[in-house]
């Protein structure tokens, strides 16, 4: 991958970002329901960004939470806010991603903390930077020195689906969190920030690009439909491949 493409990915992304830090006021619509939110802001940033790609790559194909959903050889993967509940209610942790795969293979991906002004990006094969300082390699854990990062949501299903009681999860980890953004709650982990991350319902567009970066720092992933999912999917993401097999055998 040539370094003038993820450069320029680079510029959209903070552009866009600018645009959303100057935004004082959002009135949300609903998608589905009270839960599911959805705004101008996030359809305007996925069109801008469409825009540009098509004009700057025309063969490639673009996969958008909002809007278009094509597929193809060279597919760009966005979800243009990231964390759209946080967008409208706390105006902070929320983020854009931008994921570049080949042939169905991960290329690059981007991950923009808006408000902090934190750019993450993972090459493949060649490693992950936090606003241009290369990120180090994850560090082992024992699960009772590691944070849990998991809703309600995710607990319930759970429960609901294999029969076990995740709130003993508690007895596990050190503490418990909840970020309600999945791509900086996968940065996170990859940061040694956060360890265990998981979600009942996380789409392509919420993963693509921070998976990237967290496998560039020796983080592991399970997902229990195909990758390239559009609909809600069970999935884990962890600072190292045993922390997932142990919620595998003592909660699936």
């Amino acid at each position: 991958m040539q370094q003038d493409v993820i450069e320029f990915a680079i510029e959209l992304v903070r552009d866009c970002g600018a645009q959303l830090r100057r935004v004082s006021e959002v009135t949300p619509e609903y998608k589905t329901d009270f839960q599911d939110l959805v705004t101008e802001y996030d359809r305007s940033i996925e069109e801008q960004i469409r825009y540009a790609l098509k004009v700057k790559f025309p063969t490639h194909s673009f996969l958008g939470e909002e809007s278009v959903r094509e597929r193809g050889d060279h597919l760009w993967i966005l979800d243009p806010i990231d964390g759209t509940t946080n967008f409208v209610s706390r105006h902070r942790d929320f983020a854009i991603s931008l994921a570049y795969y080949h042939r169905q293979q991960p290329v690059f991906g981007i991950v923009y903390d808006v408000m902090r002004d934190e750019l993450f990006l993972g090459v493949h094969g060649k490693g992950a930077w936090k606003n241009g300082e290369r990120m180090a390699q994850l560090r082992k854990k024992e699960a009772r020195e590691c944070i849990l990062d998991a809703g309600l949501h995710v607990l319930g299903y759970i429960k609901r689906t294999y029969g076990s009681d995740p709130l003993t999860m508690q007895d596990e980890f050190r503490a418990h969190r909840y970020l309600g953004c999945a791509s900086l709650s996968i940065v996170q982990i990859a940061q040694g920030l956060s360890d265990l991350y998981l979600s009942a319902h996380v789409k392509c567009w919420d993963y693509a690009a921070a998976a990237i970066i967290l496998e560039e720092v020796q983080g592991a992933y399970s997902i229990q439909n195909t990758f390239f999912t559009t609909t809600g999917t069970f999935a884990m993401f962890a600072n190292r491949r045993s922390l997932i097999t142990m919620v595998e055998k003592e909660y699936l």
